[in-house]
């Protein structure tokens, strides 16, 4: 990846609540062709990434919200 691209994936995947549905995907294949990595790397990069980056910024997010 390149050191744009992580972080690029990361407010993609927030957006999306961490998980690619059907009706993402129009949203899905226009990001993935515009950052330049193949669906397959997204999927995977969410999949690796859910549990740490995910539970540190939904923690944080929450916490003004209440």
């Amino acid at each position: 990846h390149t050191q744009v691209q992580p972080k690029l994936f990361l407010s993609f995947s927030e957006k999306l609540g961490w998980r690619i549905q059907k009706h993402d995907e129009p949203a899905v294949q226009e990001f993935c062709s515009v950052v330049g990595v193949k669906r397959h790397v997204l999927k995977v990069w969410m999949h690796n990434n859910k549990n740490t980056l995910g539970k540190k910024i939904t923690c944080h997010g929450n916490a003004g919200l209440s």
